[in-house]
């Protein structure tokens, strides 16, 4: 006790006392070391997503088998931030996106984030928006049924966004997921999908902000999926709502051109 009182002293020249300099090594080092172990951690819970703890005859995977598991997806995060597009956090933030969502699968599923992933950070750090997100994207395209050439095909369009108007890439990567849950169902497909980089920028317009003009479609998305004044307009005007919007869409409409014809 007397050594740690007497460790640091105000005058100049004094002399630390060899505990404590090992003591503050300790406690440099465990700060070095925190970050890493951290990531390991959430990379071991992002391989309990992929795979479970259990194979599919009910046995409870080894420590050798959780670990190699570990480390096929912790060199796929490697992969796509090579080049310095983004952190090692910031990519395991992103798998972890695709893993949730349940669209990649098996051996199958993995190959093809192996594909989309690196995608998904160049995405991210030429527009400057978080990975996250720009994950969350990726996964409403494809759970609208784009397949995975679409999807990176709307990310590039995503990318463009700060040349297209005032709704940046930034904002989209922050509303299109929220857009793409909101308009339920009724919207699928390539062509409906692509048409919200057109209508964001439309919205913009007369919008004070990005986020009032985000929300504004938001809004419109979820009254155009809605169906509870359907019964309303076909009894008062004879207007099938849901017939003729699928009409408009069938010859060459998006979903959302398609419900303001209606």
């Amino acid at each position: 006790t007397d050594g740690v009182t007497k460790a640091f002293k105000s005058a100049a020249g004094v002399t630390l006392k060899v505990g404590t300099v090992a003591a503050a090594g300790a406690v440099g080092a465990a700060a070095v070391l925190r970050p890493q172990v951290s990531f390991d951690r959430q990379m071991s819970l992002n391989a309990q997503t992929m795979y479970g703890t259990k194979d599919a005859n009910g046995r409870m995977y080894s420590r050798a088998e959780a670990d190699a598991q570990k480390a096929r997806l912790t060199a796929q995060v490697d992969k796509s931030v090579a080049g310095g597009v983004g952190t090692r956090d910031q990519g395991r933030e992103a798998q972890k996106e695709l893993l949730a969502s349940g669209q990649f699968n098996g051996d199958e599923g993995l190959k093809r984030i192996d594909a989309l992933l690196p995608n998904i950070m160049k995405a991210a750090a030429s527009s400057g928006t978080d990975a996250s997100e720009m994950a969350q994207a990726a996964v409403g395209a494809a759970n609208k049924g784009l397949n995975d050439a679409q999807v990176n095909a709307f990310l590039g369009k995503m990318m463009l966004s700060d040349n297209a108007g005032a709704f940046g890439s930034q904002d989209m990567a922050k509303w299109i997921p929220k857009w793409l849950a909101g308009a339920g169902d009724a919207m699928q497909g390539k062509h409906a999908v692509d048409s919200l980089h057109v209508h964001a920028q439309t919205v913009r317009k007369p919008a004070g902000t990005s986020d009032e003009a985000g929300n504004n479609l938001d809004n419109v998305l979820a009254f155009a999926a809605c169906n509870k004044a359907d019964g309303d307009l076909k009894k008062k005007y004879g207007i099938d709502r849901q017939q003729e919007m699928s009409k408009n869409m069938s010859n060459g409409d998006d979903y959302l051109t398609a419900y303001a014809r209606t």
